[in-house]
Parts: structure tokens; C-alpha cells; sequence
């Protein structure tokens, strides 16, 4: 059974998440709103009323990185939990208010459940856990494929994984736009709440993701140019080309087009490359410099 564990349907309405699900041939999901298990609920219903196999968690976003909570039992108690970060909780970044990770884990003991970090060296999101994921305790899984990004952080997730005896997973790092890019596959008797998070305690789960052959999955071939002061950090710009990406490839306008890749590896590709011409006069201008830098030399050792 093919499930995303980390589905958070942010602005859509309940049959526009039911279609991105068909579209990307998924059985089931568990729903994780931010900091809010009851925006869920109208989720829940209309995916079950579709049929599919839908479970409940919740994103919870700390100053560090973000983890999605699955509770052993969705009950009443989860539903009307205050899953917003409270008084002396908050930790403010950019005027955004997160969780202490210290208070954050002091809560989640007060549940029985499983906690499982995201994109945990992911520059496409402003935070990310990086090597602070060794530190953590209480953990049980660790997404390794989101589907988009350069495989090797992907590779580190595994590493992640393989020293903390974490379980892995895949999914679609919680942007319904990928939806479909990367999925988690689950025996077909994982049905509830409890037997999905023994699941995910065991490691009765593997990821996968999904490629088009047209598009690989190592999508960074060229050099970022770093020319001039930058206008956006480094993870705004990664972040808009692989959005610029998807847009095109699914026929979508894109307002601003992708420029910080260089064709060609290191050199680039002249203007004129497409012909014998343009390639001539390329190859001899480097000629050409290496004569000057030639003849400069001879002219030091003569002295």
C-alpha cells in the first residue's frame, strides 16, 4: 500500500486534495496541519468517504527544523490539544512563532505516538535540522526522499537513519504540489493509527520515489553563479528553480525565469555554440589566452 506520511493540504479545500490524490495514484496519507490537529478533520472525512486509507498527525514547526507527530489514537484528546506553541514556548524567528524543541519534547511525553523529522538537510525550506538530528532523542523515523533537492542530502538522510536505527520514509515534504514524487509503501493490513505507527517503529516501511525519465532525480548539473552581490540567500534561490521547474513542466507560468544555472558544466556554453563557427571562435580566444600567458612567462625566465 502506497501512503505519503507527511501530507499537509495548507489552502486546499477537501476535493481538491482528493483529486491531487488520484492524480498521484496514492491509497492513503496521513493528514499533518501545522500546530493544528482539528484543521484535519474535514480532510479525514472526505478522504474516507473516497475510500482511501487516511491517518492523522500533526506538523509541528521548531526554530530548528520542523518533526509530524502520529499519535498511537486520534481521539478526543489529540483533536482538542493546543498544538501552538504557548507563552514561554515560542521562539520567534523572522516574526514567526515556533516551538521550543526543550518544551516541544517536554509535551509530546504526555502521548503515546510516533515522532518523525522532515527534510532534515533540505535547503528548499529556510530550516532544517543538519547535523543537530544526531542530537535528537525520541525519534522514530527520518524522511530520506522528498522527491526534488540534489540526491547526495538525501544520502546524508541515510546515513541519519542507518547510525540512529531510525526508520525511513518518503514523502512529499508536505507540498501538496509534489504530491506523488515520493511515497512510503506499508503492508496493507497498516489500517489504524496504532499498527501505522508500529510500523514506522519497526521499520516495516520503505521509501520510494518516483522519476520522469525526461527529468532525473539529480536535477543540479550546472554551477550556481555567485557573480555579484546576491539578491536572495542561497536556499530562496535553490528553492524558486525547482518550483520555476515543476511550473514548466507542467505547463505553468513561470513570472520569473531561471537564470542562476550555467549550461555546460564550469565554462558555460558560448552564444554561438549551436554552430561550427561559434564553437571555432570560442576554442581559439582560449587558445589565444594561453599564448598571451605563454609568452608573459618566456619574458619573466628571460630576466
Amino acid at each position: 500500500m502506497l501512503i505519503d506520511p507527511h501530507v499537509n493540504p495548507q489552502d486546499l479545500s477537501p476535493n481538491e486534495l482528493i483529486d491531487k490524490m488520484i492524480e498521484a495514484s496514492m491509497d492513503g496519507a496521513v493528514i499533518t496541519c501545522t500546530h493544528s490537529a482539528l484543521k484535519a478533520v474535514p480532510y479525514i472525512k472526505a478522504l474516507l468517504d473516497d475510500e482511501f486509507v487516511c491517518y492523522v498527525g500533526v506538523e509541528l514547526c521548531t526554530i530548528h527544523g520542523e518533526l509530524v507527530f502520529i499519535p498511537e489514537e486520534a481521539n478526543e484528546q489529540f483533536f482538542n490539544e493546543e498544538w501552538a506553541p504557548q507563552g514561554n514556548e515560542i521562539e520567534e524567528l523572522a516574526g514567526e512563532e515556533l516551538w521550543s524543541l526543550e518544551a516541544l519534547q517536554r509535551k509530546l511525553q504526555n502521548f503515546k505516538g510516533v515522532q518523525m523529522i522532515v527534510h532534515p538537510y533540505s535547503r528548499l525550506n529556510d530550516r532544517a535540522w543538519g547535523d543537530r538530528a544526531f542530537t535528537l532523542t525520541s525519534i522514530d523515523a527520518v524522511e530520506t526522499r522528498i522527491g526534488r533537492g540534489m540526491a547526495q542530502r538525501d544520502h546524508l538522510c541515510d546515513q541519519v537513519a542507518e547510525i540512529r536505527s531510525w526508520s525511513r520514509v518518503g514523502s512529499s515534504n508536505g507540498n501538496c504540489q509534489f504530491l506523488g514524487t515520493a511515497a512510503t509503501v506499508v503492508h496493507e493490513d497498516v489500517d489504524t493509527q496504532e499498527s501505522l505507527c508500529e510500523a514506522l517503529r519497526k521499520g516495516v516501511c520503505w521509501p520510494i520515489e518516483f522519476e520522469d525519465p525526461m527529468f532525473p532525480r539529480q536535477r543540479y548539473q550546472g554551477v550556481i553563479e555567485d557573480e555579484g552581490p546576491r539578491k536572495r540567500s542561497f536556499a530562496e534561490r535553490e528553492r524558486k528553480e525547482s518550483l520555476n521547474k515543476v511550473n514548466k513542466q507542467k505547463g505553468f507560468h513561470v513570472e520569473e525565469p531561471i537564470t542562476t544555472q550555467r549550461k555546460g558544466g564550469r565554462w558555460g556554453q558560448s552564444q554561438h555554440s549551436d554552430t561550427g563557427a561559434g564553437s571555432h571562435r570560442t576554442q581559439s580566444s582560449r587558445n589565444e589566452g594561453r599564448s598571451k600567458n605563454s609568452n608573459r612567462n618566456q619574458q619573466r625566465t628571460s630576466r
